[in-house]
């Protein structure tokens, strides 16, 4: 904001992965449960299609075996396959009810997502302009933009370092 990072007091911000998304949910790495994470996470989407192709539910592509990737489940729901679209869409709407909470809280009308369920493309920005729709008040909910971040996977160390940097210059 205003050319400056925001932070919380003790340096922890913006972490939606670790707010409840469900009271009865699974226990989650950082020792609460039901983190929206748990949902809607990369390892919980991979285990969500591993536990149905468990169960015999045959409509996943069987090329990858026991062992496939995220992006795997990505490339299988670009082809319309009805698990990784199932599993997809369920976890990007645990992600949009989570963000339409923010939206109305902070009023904001863009929302940038980073991390790896970007790769997920507009499987997760259809499901979660439609719980902002759903979710958010007026006028919030008619103009708010879902925007996919194009950063790499070392975003998050250059902002770290860009942040010592700069408090080390300006103090």
């Amino acid at each position: 904001m205003n050319g400056s990072f925001i932070k919380g007091t003790t340096d922890i911000f913006g972490e939606m992965g670790h707010t409840v998304y469900r009271e009865d949910g699974d226990i989650c790495k950082c020792g609460n449960r039901g983190c929206l994470e748990t949902f809607a996470g990369r390892s919980a989407i991979i285990n969500k299609v591993k536990e149905n192709l468990a169960d015999n539910l045959g409509f996943f592509r069987k090329s990858f075996g026991s062992s496939f990737t995220f992006e795997d489940i990505c490339s299988n729901a670009a082809e319309e396959n009805k698990l990784a679209l199932l599993v997809l869409r369920d976890a990007a709407k645990a992600i949009g009810d989570t963000i339409a909470n923010v939206v109305n809280v902070l009023g904001i009308t863009r929302v940038v997502l980073y991390g790896e369920t970007v790769k997920a493309g507009t499987v997760l920005t259809d499901e979660i302009q439609n719980s902002i729709r759903k979710h958010c008040i007026y006028p919030l909910n008619q103009g708010s933009e879902i925007i996919l971040s194009g950063l790499d996977v070392f975003a998050s160390a250059s902002g770290a370092a860009f942040f010592a940097i700069d408090k080390f210059f300006n103090t």
